[in-house]
């Protein structure tokens, strides 16, 4: 099978791109992975993936969301990843595909509005975590599948240190938004790190601070 993937997260990118390409699959990816011999600044390469160089130079020509016809139409299956202008700004071109919408558990009930024509219209829907239920206006799934990883890839942690690590994006910058007054309080005299980019005076990516003061 031949899978466009349309990925708005380089980390399950990497992941459902890495057991994709291994069960078989033909993957060509819209995000970091368009070179994955290459990979991003948060994942390695993914050797056994194709890389096809003419469509690695259409997605550095064209945004996800004004798909090139090129990039479809050779393809079984188009998998977007949560953003639903990507499904809107593009249905017209891809609807006579089998399209799937991949929630990553941040759904909210405006997205579940806006998908919903196209839910009707025979957009597929594997949702991340059955909390999603519970969203105002839930517009339904034809799976639940949790990220994958890859017990192979972690074989040296084995979790004797005691202390609490929180991977997240801009969270200092977003505060309230992204719960980072909460985090801050719960963590608050225990051994703690907060990993990741857009850091108030840690712009660099995989700085950390300690929450024990």
């Amino acid at each position: 099978m031949r899978i466009s993937y349309l990925s708005v997260h380089d980390v399950l990118e990497y992941d459902e791109l890495k057991i994709f390409t291994e069960l078989g699959h033909e993957c060509f990816s819209h995000g970091a992975y368009h070179r994955p011999h290459i990979g991003s600044s948060f994942r390695p390469p993914i050797p056994d993936m194709v890389y096809d160089p003419h469509f690695a130079d259409l997605v550095n020509r064209y945004q996800k969301d004004d798909l090139h016809p090129e990039m479809i139409e050779d393809k079984d299956v188009i998998i977007i990843m949560h953003d639903p202008s990507l499904v809107m700004n593009n249905w017209e071109k891809i609807k006579h595909k089998r399209v799937i919408w991949r929630s990553i558990g941040q759904s909210y009930p405006e997205i579940e509005n806006m998908l919903r024509p196209y839910r009707q219209q025979g957009m597929q829907i594997v949702r991340y975590s059955p909390r999603e239920k519970l969203i105002s206006g839930y517009m339904g799934e034809d799976a639940m599948i949790r990220f994958y990883k890859d017990p192979e890839e972690y074989d040296n942690w084995e979790g004797s240190k005691r202390q609490i690590m929180t991977v997240s994006q801009s969270m200092q910058k977003n505060w309230i938004a992204s719960n980072y007054n909460l985090f801050h309080l719960t963590c608050k005299g225990f051994p703690a790190k907060l990993f990741g980019p857009i850091m108030r005076g840690h712009p660099r990516v995989g700085e950390c601070f300690h929450m024990n003061r």
